[in-house]
């Protein structure tokens, strides 16, 4: 297996289904040889196995084998754990101002929902972080910079708004705005 390129994560994986393979025969009847080969034979050659290793491909085939894709599950994984993180604190520490409260559930709520939209590949995932992204961008620009001149600085606000603005420019971007054409 290791000769046909196979993982050692991956074995131990094989070595797993191998040995429950040799129980199930062996309960059946079968005798430890016999289980074995039978056991054997059900998972596969090493070449084959690597091909179907590699349909998988791990962390790196989520992501996805174009630009596009791969932007659009990055940007929605942040996105998704950002949103969340706020709307459980909205819904935790609720303000005197209910409106404000109200709307900042909406946002997030919302927000929430696109990320798993944009995670799934959906276009509609796009248009709604990106009008997110773009309305607290344009809206956080002027708190930055009343901050940045007279307390000093903010950096959370100013990271904030830099993910906001980021995020809108790759959702704007044509580069990564429209998935690679398939090759015929």
């Amino acid at each position: 297996m290791l000769a046909a390129g196979i993982e050692a994560s991956a074995l131990e994986e094989l070595e797993t289904h191998l040995r429950e393979g040799i129980a199930q025969h062996m309960r059946s009847g079968l005798g430890e040889q016999r289980a074995f080969e039978a056991a054997a034979c059900q998972i596969g050659k090493g070449a084959e196995l690597k091909k179907e290793f590699a349909k998988d491909g791990g962390l790196f085939g989520f992501l996805g084998k174009d630009k596009f894709t791969r932007t659009n599950r990055i940007l929605g994984t942040l996105w998704f754990v950002f949103c969340s993180v706020i709307l459980l604190q909205s819904l935790r520490f609720r303000t005197a101002n209910l409106l404000a409260d109200e709307l900042r559930i909406a946002i997030y709520g919302t927000g929430l929902y696109g990320s798993i939209l944009l995670i799934r590949g959906v276009p509609m995932g796009r248009k709604i972080i990106r009008i997110i992204a773009t309305a607290l961008a344009v809206t956080g620009l002027p708190l930055v910079f009343s901050l940045l001149f007279t307390v000093g600085s903010c950096p959370v606000i100013s990271i904030l708004n830099s993910f906001y603005i980021i995020s809108a420019w790759l959702l704007f971007t044509p580069s990564f705005s429209k998935p690679a054409p398939a090759n015929k």
